[in-house]
């Protein structure tokens, strides 16, 4: 039922509630809030279905998410599905535009105050760009990314970047 399933649904995922009031509840939301909520189901659904290895699918939804967050304009969020479609890409071999989505990644907020989704995108852009044989890039952005996830205290960032670094 309606209510049983909103019912797990808060339960299982707490950042979900958001999301439960637009299935359960009559649309008194703006335009915005409820493309926020929609992409915020595109987005768990992409990371759900990547956990399952579902690469194709995943990458669908986080295309989705992708059109809604630019519709948005919320540059952090756009580098975040950039980021994890850039990943999709990857997982089913499509390289160049795996490293073109890792790129945006970063150009969508190279000029933003430091944040996590900054750290990331120099993180993930490194590794792309190791994964492409080009080293002495690579470090340079994976250095950036060790820069920023200190300053920050990032240690998830400041693991994939080291890790980035001994692959070269």
């Amino acid at each position: 039922t309606p209510g049983a399933c909103s019912r797990w649904l808060r339960e299982a995922e707490p950042d979900a509630a958001p999301v439960v009031s637009v299935m359960t509840e009559p649309a008194c939301t703006s335009k915005s809030q409820t493309f926020w909520q929609v992409a915020l189901l595109h987005e768990k659904l992409a990371t759900a279905l990547a956990y399952m290895d579902h690469w194709q699918e995943s990458a669908q939804e986080r295309e989705h998410a992708l059109a809604l967050r630019r519709q948005l304009g919320d540059p952090a969020m756009i580098s975040e599905n950039l980021r994890w479609w850039s990943t999709c890409l990857w997982r089913l071999c499509r390289g160049e535009e795996h490293v073109r989505a890792a790129r945006e990644a970063l150009a969508v907020v190279a000029d933003l105050p430091p944040s996590p989704q900054r750290a990331w995108a120099h993180a993930s852009y490194a590794a792309s760009l190791a994964d492409r044989g080009v080293g002495a890039e690579a470090m340079a952005m994976a250095d950036e990314a060790l820069r920023q996830a200190a300053a920050l205290g990032c240690h998830d960032v400041s693991a994939y970047a080291l890790s980035t670094r001994g692959s070269l």
